[in-house]
């Protein structure tokens, strides 16, 4: 029979009491995936891109347009929670706002470990040892406002945007199907051909909006790993405390 570890804590609600303890066994190869994880994950703090904060931001301005001189041409729309704005075949400038190309690069590279599902430290895989394993109400509900977090779901239920040509499949760009052909396009795969259909779909918004977004969704990814690998330390007791508090949202 394979070694285990047995992991506890105690949680509680911020500003609540009692506390509830938590205890899991978890097998041993499954805890050197943990460890795994929480080398990675220091490693990632350790870029330059997240010691600086993670720092993002865009302005646009747009000019829409109804005129369909070209069926071919993309057309663009936003939405903004309940609002949708359609641009029509107009036009978005831009000005983004982003690190040096090799912070990104540096930052991207390393948080590969994480976004990939063939990484054993993927971190769906790394988050369901511990949710498999784990019944108490309160660290599920906060384990799944970690995966809804990766995903990007709090970003996107805020503000989405997209291009479409005139009788095909309307092509939410601020999707993470978009985002996987960004980094398989430029970053983690030379894929020349998601290159070329990702730049196709960017006549109205400028490549360097979706860049901007795709960028924060990563960030967002990073800061869900880190939160994950907080409560795994606690965990493991490698942190000066015995007390994991959780909250409502996980980004909060």
């Amino acid at each position: 029979m394979e070694p285990s570890r047995t992991l506890r804590v105690l949680v509680g609600a911020v500003g609540a009491d009692p506390l509830s303890p938590l205890e899991i066994v978890v097998p041993e190869g499954k805890y050197r995936t943990l460890e795994t994880f929480v080398e990675l994950a220091s490693e990632l703090e350790s870029t330059q891109f997240v010691r600086e904060g993670m720092k993002v931001s865009l302005r646009m301005s747009f000019h829409a347009s109804v005129e369909d001189s070209d069926p071919n041409q993309v057309s663009a729309f936003v939405r903004i929670g309940d609002h949708e704005i359609n641009l029509g075949k107009g036009s978005a400038a831009a000005e983004p706002r982003l690190p040096p190309a090799d912070q990104i690069r540096a930052f991207l590279l390393m948080l590969r470990f994480f976004v990939l599902e063939k990484e054993g430290t993927f971190f769906m895989k790394v988050r369901s040892i511990l949710a498999r394993r784990i019944d108490l109400p309160e660290v599920r509900s906060y384990l799944k406002d970690l995966q809804n977090q990766f995903e990007g779901k709090h970003i996107r239920d805020l503000f989405e945007f997209g291009a479409g040509v005139a009788g095909g499949p309307e092509v939410v760009l601020s999707s993470e199907r978009e985002l996987q052909q960004w980094l398989n396009g430029f970053f983690y795969h030379a894929d020349a051909e998601k290159r070329e259909r990702l730049k196709a779909l960017h006549q109205v918004f400028p490549l360097e909006v979706s860049q901007v977004f795709f960028v924060a969704f990563m960030a967002e990814k990073a800061r869900a790993v880190f939160k994950l690998r907080d409560l795994i330390e606690v965990m493991m007791g490698t942190r000066d405390r015995s007390l994991f508090q959780v909250t409502d949202k996980a980004q909060q």
